[in-house]
């Protein structure tokens, strides 16, 4: 299966990189995919689409960084596990796109200024404390550095979805930290 996916790669770096990705993660991939759906076919056919999707993003994977790797392969598979789990329950969750969208307060402090202060750890620590909804698109765009387009395209999320999910994980994210602060100092 790895050479039919290198054969939708022109450039030999992009194949020795999606080859070496798969070597490593692999496994791991179907792994997160069997928790889904308790189906080593189904699960296949999840790390199948999902390295589709990572074929169209090899730019955004920096591989110097196997934590970032890591966390956004198995971010992409688990969203295209709930996406097949989705299809096969015709399932409809609540959708974020009805509720109202709020503009950022300018005056709050930016996650990029936390990042300076508190650190890449810490907001590691932060973003992992939220719950998933905001912990995935907040891991993508923080940790993994991805532009909300991106996020949109790899998780099959509409455009205005992923930014609600951001402002409001930001928000969460800065309840968190203020709240610390605030312990700190007692």
């Amino acid at each position: 299966m790895l050479q039919y996916y290198l054969s939708l790669i022109e450039n030999e770096q992009d194949k020795d990189k999606l080859e070496n990705l798969y070597n490593i993660y692999y496994d791991l991939m179907i792994s997160v995919a069997m928790k889904f759906v308790h189906n080593k076919e189904n699960a296949m056919d999840i790390v199948h689409d999902a390295i589709l999707k990572v074929i169209k993003h090899l730019d955004d994977i920096d591989e110097s960084d196997p934590f970032k790797t890591k966390s956004y392969l198995c971010t992409i598979v688990k969203h295209q596990a709930i996406d097949l789990i989705r299809r096969n329950n015709a399932f409809s969750p609540e959708n974020i796109d009805d509720v109202e969208y709020m503009l950022e307060d300018e005056s709050m402090l930016p996650v990029e200024q936390i990042i300076r202060e508190d650190g890449y750890e810490r907001l590691v620590g932060y973003i992992d404390l939220l719950n998933d909804t905001y912990r995935t698109v907040c891991q993508l765009k923080y940790i993994n550095g991805m532009k909300e387009s991106e996020i949109a395209d790899t998780l099959n999320l509409p455009p205005k979805t992923v930014n609600v999910r951001i402002f409001r994980g930001r928000q969460l994210l800065k309840k968190m930290i203020t709240e610390s602060v605030t312990n700190d100092k007692q």
